[in-house]
């Protein structure tokens, strides 16, 4: 425990006594008063059989993580670069619910392993409510007829996999999102067919209506045929309604989160 955290504990004990009463309460309860989640009748996939889902069946691909809970529950998002605005808690909620085995998206969601975590472990991720916020969520709204795949496998997966699955192969690829300084200055290349929209790093459902339109219309100018265009967005939680709504016009797009950057990162310390 570093110094501040150390200061802000004594601050809690001081100031609210019953500030760890209540919250180590919460979480020895949860571990064993109460039944431990069981998503046993729940299908998902690995890393591997989301990729390969991914191919066989065309679809485009959205992931659920701590940034999309934590809007819908209300929390701060700033950490992760998009303000909070009821519009974008609608429309998270409305792919939840519309996700069915025939949706034109597949959903990636983390099976959270409450049961397994330490207290220590569970504070340093977020707030014990959070948690149980967010797990509550996972067993009231996941449907035994749908797959859900790793929303990790563009974050964990940085090796051989993605490359050899060929999820670009030799597509046109239109890249969306502030990733694109990258591929500008030829520090990365996937295809010779790629096309970039810059877009904002931060806030970028403020945005939302012109990257759309910005993608739809560089695909038309561009002559992209939908079977031979793949698009990847990178905009934090932005990115799924706005991929919500170009499966809905029949294109494929991937939920890339931060896999340019780690991307990146990793080809500068081969240097």
């Amino acid at each position: 425990m570093n110094l501040n955290s150390f200061l802000k504990s004594i601050k809690n004990i001081t100031f609210s006594p019953t500030y760890f009463l209540k919250e180590y309460s919460q979480f020895y309860a949860h571990q064993y008063l109460l039944n431990p989640p069981d998503y046993s009748k729940y299908k998902f996939l690995d890393g591997k059989e989301t990729l390969e889902y991914l191919l066989k069946n065309k679809k485009s691909f959205i992931r659920l993580g701590e940034g999309e809970f934590s809007l819908l529950y209300g929390l701060d998002t700033i950490a992760y670069s998009q303000k909070y605005y009821s519009c974008l808690k609608d429309s998270l909620i409305k792919i939840i619910k519309d996700y069915n085995p025939n949706s034109p998206y597949f959903l990636a969601v983390p099976r959270l392993p409450i049961e397994k975590l330490t207290y220590s472990g569970i504070r340093k991720k977020k707030k014990i409510a959070y948690w149980h916020k967010a797990e509550a969520f996972m067993r009231n709204r996941l449907r035994e007829d749908c797959l859900y795949g790793d929303p990790l496998i563009f974050k964990r997966v940085l090796n051989k996999d993605i490359e050899s699955f060929k999820l670009w192969g030799n597509k046109s690829v239109l890249l969306v999102g502030s990733m694109v300084k990258y591929f500008k200055n030829k520090q990365l290349e996937l295809t010779k067919k790629q096309y970039l929209i810059e877009a904002p790093a931060t806030d970028a459902f403020r945005e939302y209506q012109n990257i759309l339109k910005d993608i739809l219309r560089v695909a038309n100018f561009r002559n992209l045929k939908r079977h031979d265009l793949v698009i990847l967005i990178c905009l934090g939680v932005a990115t799924k309604p706005i991929i919500y709504e170009l499966s809905r016009l029949g294109l494929i797009a991937y939920d890339m989160g931060t896999y340019f950057d780690s991307r990146h990162e990793k080809k500068l310390k081969c240097f």
